[in-house]
C-alpha cells in the first residue's frame, strides 16, 4: 500500500516529466536577485512564444506576484491543479 507522500511524488514525477525542459535559479544566499532574474527570464521566453510556468518557492516571501503585478489576484482552480 502507498502513502499518501509516494502517492503525491508520483503524480509530481508524472507531470514534471511532460515538461522537457526545466530551468532552476538558485542562490544560497538571499537579496541577490534570483527572482528578478526568474521574473524576466520568465517574461523574455514567453515573448519568444515559448510556453512558460514560474513557480516560485521562496518560504520566506514569495514575491513573483508582486513583480508581476498579480499580488491579491484569485488563482484559478479546477480542483486538480492551479490553471494559469
Amino acid at each position: 500500500m502507498k502513502t499518501q507522500l509516494e502517492e503525491q511524488q508520483k503524480k509530481i514525477n508524472e507531470r514534471m516529466g511532460k515538461i522537457r525542459h526545466k530551468i532552476m535559479v538558485m542562490s544560497g544566499k538571499g537579496g541577490v536577485g534570483k527572482t528578478t532574474v526568474s521574473v524576466n527570464l520568465s517574461c523574455a521566453l514567453s515573448l519568444m512564444e515559448k510556453k512558460v510556468g514560474l513557480l516560485d518557492i521562496d518560504l520566506h516571501g514569495p514575491n513573483v506576484a508582486k513583480m508581476l503585478g498579480l499580488e491579491g489576484k484569485k488563482l484559478l482552480s479546477n480542483g486538480k491543479e492551479i490553471e494559469p
